[in-house]
């Protein structure tokens, strides 16, 4: 049946009659399919879906599914120790040199924990630094410069002090078999630890030179003073001063000869030598008196005047004389004559040598004395003189 309005005829079971379907003039009719689920649909697979859920394409099964539209509370999903997607954990680091965020993908639980000593050093840097004292092994350094001292700081003893007592016998000690070591030759003149004050004496007006050899006490000392210059013996104290008076002077020197040098020396203890306005003279010299040396006599000595230090001798006819270049000098002078030449040492350092006007090293006297060249009281003072 053709035509506007054209109906079709159907019939339906329900009501047993025939009913009109309407159609289009062609006769051509539209249907519409109903389901009750979802499901029912080929490529649908929602058999129970829930609030809140939304259909979604699952490329696995080629189906559309059913998942959650927006994001519920899921937390415990991620729980590390028991959750069905757990996060990832990892122990801490130990300390490190400054505060950072980190980098690593996982996280630190609560209750992680620290070893006990987390700040101990690993790195090499770091355990040089601290390796010097090893207070925790308690144990001694290296034996290195900078780790010794730093022990020293911490009072440890270094290793080589380690070794130097492990190498001392059990029940050792300084008497009988183990007698100490022989180093009498140490405290010499010019030895590594040279004896001050040794080998002479001054006691009352008398003046004792000891050389182990037969020269016992019997130098007695002569005392000479012109003007207002005076001489005052003591024990380690014996004072030669000039007093006010220009042109005083005050000489002690031996009474008799007979010093030999060639293979001893004359060594002079002296404080306060070194002013201005006067000469001060120590020396040994062939020819008796009181006088300062000249030329004409064999003679060698120190002179210092105004200050400055001169070394001089000569062979009894033309002198030689030396200038230290040192101001303001106290302290041990030694004199020494070879068959060749004369030396002079101030302090255990050797000045000058004299091979040019060399005196004969026997019978010499042994002599100090100071002159003022001003209206001005000087005086130097005589601590000790020996001959050895």
């Amino acid at each position: 049946m053709k035509g506007a309005g054209s109906k079709n005829w159907i019939w339906d079971s329900t009501n047993e009659e025939w009913v009109k379907q309407a159609g289009t003039a062609e006769g051509a009719m539209s249907i519409h399919a109903i389901v009750e689920e979802l499901n029912d649909i080929e490529d649908v697979n929602v058999p129970a879906p829930g609030d809140g859920e939304g259909l979604v394409w699952d490329a696995g099964t080629s189906k559309w599914i059913a998942a959650a539209v927006g994001v519920t509370a899921h937390k415990d999903t991620h729980d590390p120790q028991d959750g069905s997607d757990p996060l990832d954990t990892a122990a801490p680091v130990k300390v490190g040199e400054a505060n950072a965020t980190g980098t690593s993908h996982s996280l630190a639980r609560a209750d992680h924990v620290h070893e006990k000593h987390h700040a101990k050093y690993t790195d090499a840097e770091a355990k040089a630094q601290a390796e010097g004292a090893k207070l925790d092994a308690h144990a001694a350094p290296d034996d290195t410069t900078t780790n010794d001292a730093t022990a020293a700081l911490h009072g440890l003893m270094p290793k080589a002090s380690v070794t130097k007592l492990a190498g001392i016998d059990t029940g050792a000690d300084v008497t009988g078999d183990n007698a100490p070591q022989a180093h009498a030759a140490s405290h010499d003149f010019l030895g590594s630890d040279e004896g001050s004050f040794h080998q002479g004496l001054i006691t009352g007006s008398r003046l004792f030179l000891f050389d182990g050899n037969g020269h016992d006490d019997a130098a007695l000392w002569t005392k000479n003073t012109n003007g207002t210059g005076s001489i005052t013996p003591g024990i380690m104290n014996t004072v030669l001063a000039t007093g006010a008076t220009n042109g005083s002077d005050a000489t002690f020197r031996t009474t008799a000869g007979g010093w030999g040098l060639s293979t001893r020396y004359v060594k002079w203890e002296l404080v306060g030598i070194s002013q201005t306005n006067c000469d001060i003279w120590i020396w040994v010299s062939r020819t008796d008196g009181a006088q300062a040396p000249v030329n004409t006599e064999q003679y060698a000595g120190f002179l210092t005047t105004n200050g400055r230090l001169w070394c001089y001798s000569s062979d009894g006819a033309v002198n030689e004389a030396t200038d230290t270049g040192l101001d303001d000098v106290d302290g041990t002078f030694v004199i020494k004559i070879a068959t060749t030449a004369a030396y002079f040492w101030l302090n255990g350092v050797l000045l000058a040598t004299h091979e040019t006007r060399v005196p004969t090293n026997t019978n010499h006297y042994v002599k100090c004395r100071i002159d003022n060249t001003a209206a001005a009281d000087k005086s130097c003072r005589i601590v000790n003189i020996c001959h050895a």
